[in-house]
């Protein structure tokens, strides 16, 4: 992921998300941020209440600390911004706070107008439901592993119990959503595009009502929907590799952000007649390999792609050659056939 810190201030602003972790805002000392006016900024954070009271954020005349901000929701559990009238925004950090974990988001102006623009934080259990048109879903991971050696808080979600209507449309996107976030042809938004329902690969367009449980390890995503949709949330990580998966059609995903391992997705041993298969987005420092069968890719570098057969498979695998092996995401699928 990549943050955008100034230094000194520029006349002119761009409709550009920010995240800014909060021990950078330590690291750096007094910072100074251009953002669109009319921005929305949100703290994401389960540090405790006294440091995050030492960092102090002012936009105009009005200065808050990120306690304040961070403390607020809406009776749906999602995140309530600050809304941003001038195109300078100053932190002062008066404590060590090296070791923190949050995270402060700032959207766009048009983001922070759009009322179906909704931010949460997976700091918690909870179900997010929706039943507007055109709702854009943003989810802010929790930390959950270590901070590795890099100095990063390796974070990860959990969603299971997605629902939708089969007339509807589900797409997921790695990262904070840019300035064309409605535009989900154009490069900048499809180059972001993890996993979408119903699916539409080059061997198979399917709905699939069951959807398996995922472990989505990216510090932020956002979700896109298109009508009814429900799905539960948590701040845990559960083994891929341990996740049943008996249904004779499916579909889940497999994600890596810095830290990657093997793992083994396994199907039902009762289909006789399938197309099986994944697709994939990559940003990887080595290469990542996925075998369907006897059907072997590897993968290297960026790379956005689909690999997939006529065959029945009883498992896939994927297996990256490097432990710190950048990012990668693999929509697998297996539909039965006649």
């Amino acid at each position: 992921m990549h943050f955008r810190l100034f230094t000194l201030i520029f006349s002119l602003t761009s409709a550009v998300p920010i995240l800014i972790p909060v021990n950078e805002i330590c690291k750096r000392g007094d910072s100074f941020w251009t953002v669109e006016p009319g921005a929305l900024l949100f703290v994401a954070s389960t540090d405790e209440p006294k440091e995050l009271n030492a960092i102090r954020v002012k936009n105009a005349k009005l200065e808050r600390t990120l306690d304040e901000v961070n403390r607020e929701l809406n009776s749906d559990g999602s995140k309530v911004g600050w809304k941003l009238t001038t195109d300078t925004v100053a932190f002062f950090a008066s404590a060590n706070c090296a070791n923190l974990t949050g995270v402060v988001y700032i959207t766009t102006a048009k983001q922070a107008d759009d009322p179906n623009f909704l931010v949460y934080h997976a700091d918690r259990r909870m179900n997010i439901q929706t039943d507007r048109d055109q709702t854009t879903i943003v989810i802010i991971s929790e930390h959950i592993y270590s901070v590795d050696g890099f100095g990063r808080a390796l974070k990860t979600t959990k969603i299971s119990n997605i629902q939708q209507r089969f007339d509807g449309k589900l797409t997921m996107y790695r990262g904070a959503p840019g300035a064309n976030y409605r535009n989900p042809i154009i490069k900048e938004v499809a180059n972001q595009k993890v996993f979408e329902n119903p699916l539409n690969s080059s061997k198979v367009a399917n709905f699939f009502y069951n959807i398996d449980p995922m472990q989505v390890n990216f510090d932020v995503f956002y979700v896109s929907a298109d009508k009814f949709l429900k799905l539960l949330v948590e701040p845990v990580w559960e083994d891929p590799n341990s996740m049943p998966n008996n249904r004779l059609t499916s579909t889940g995903l497999i994600t890596c952000q810095h830290k990657c391992e093997k793992v083994t997705i396994g199907f039902s041993t009762r289909i006789a007649t399938a197309i099986s298969g994944a697709m994939y987005n990559t940003d990887v420092y080595g290469n990542v390999q996925i075998n369907i069968q006897n059907l072997m890719k590897k993968i290297t570098g960026q790379s956005i792609g689909e690999v997939s057969a006529r065959i029945a498979a009883q498992q896939i695998v994927i297996t990256p050659s490097e432990e710190d092996d950048g990012f990668y995401a693999f929509q697998y699928f297996l539909v039965m056939t006649k």
